[in-house]
């Protein structure tokens, strides 16, 4: 176990191509290793500048990837070798039958993290190399609290074929839900007064996009894809881990299965 995370991914490239970002992906990682990354593709408006996220719906062609799950990280006795992490993914936009997802972690001088691995080209059947750079940003104590939060929320039900995840880390929170029938993303922030007044931050951008919303601090909702109902409000408007040990959303029972304040 380690600290709660907010992973930013700065380039991705297939070696030995150039890195480049195409996305907005943000990776939160609970103190129990619960993580949800959600890849969102970023657009362009008609002078080149990166247009705001999907935040209604759609299209769900702006989804690159989204997956969730438990990690595993093993941290070599000899400092010369990488860090090597694993990714179970519990829920998968792509696949009801994930693969192998694991990579080596090379820690950069200033902090960030080189992410290594293996994947498979689907076109071709073949295996490439590939690198991820990640950096992390700050959790933040955010409106009244005096602590930073975590909290990990799950849903599961096989008679209606029905897997959900929801993360809140300090001033982000995101959640997937997989159902038979649709697939739904929510992405939230919480915007200071002090700090920003966007109403579409993508976190992987020194750019903020929309109307200044005065000088009252609030959490939003900066993306959403799909048409389901996720707690993602629930989680963040009460201290559900001192309340309540589930919610229950559009008819979907959601168990607090992690909480950590430090």
């Amino acid at each position: 176990m380690g600290n709660p995370s907010i992973s930013v991914r700065k380039h991705y490239r297939l070696i030995p191509g150039d890195p480049n970002e195409p996305t907005s992906t943000l990776v939160l990682t609970s103190q129990k290793s619960h993580f949800i990354d959600v890849r969102i593709l970023r657009n362009q408006d008609r002078e080149g500048n990166p247009d705001e996220l999907p935040n209604n719906g759609g299209p769900m062609s702006r989804l690159d990837w989204a997956f969730a799950g438990v990690s595993h990280t093993t941290i070599p006795h000899d400092d010369a070798k990488p860090m090597r992490t694993v990714w179970e993914h519990w829920i998968d936009s792509k696949t009801t039958n994930p693969g192998p997802d694991e990579g080596d972690m090379y820690i950069q001088p200033n902090g960030e993290v080189l992410e290594r691995g293996t994947q498979t080209n689907k076109s071709t059947g073949q295996h490439e190399e590939y690198e991820e750079l990640w950096g992390d940003l700050d959790v933040e104590v955010v409106g009244d609290e005096k602590q930073h939060v975590c909290l990990v929320l799950k849903a599961e039900d096989d008679s209606l074929g029905v897997k959900g995840m929801v993360i809140r880390i300090g001033g982000w929170c995101q959640g997937i839900l997989k159902t038979e029938q649709d697939l739904t993303i929510e992405r939230w922030k919480w915007v200071s007064a002090t700090t920003s007044s966007s109403s579409r931050m993508d976190p992987g951008m020194d750019i903020t996009f929309g109307e200044q919303q005065g000088d009252v601090s609030h959490w939003e909702r900066v993306a959403k894809l799909g048409n389901g109902q996720l707690p993602c409000a629930d989680i963040l408007q009460e201290d559900v881990s001192r309340h309540s040990p589930s919610i229950t959303c559009d008819g979907i029972r959601w168990d607090l299965v992690e909480s950590h304040h430090w």
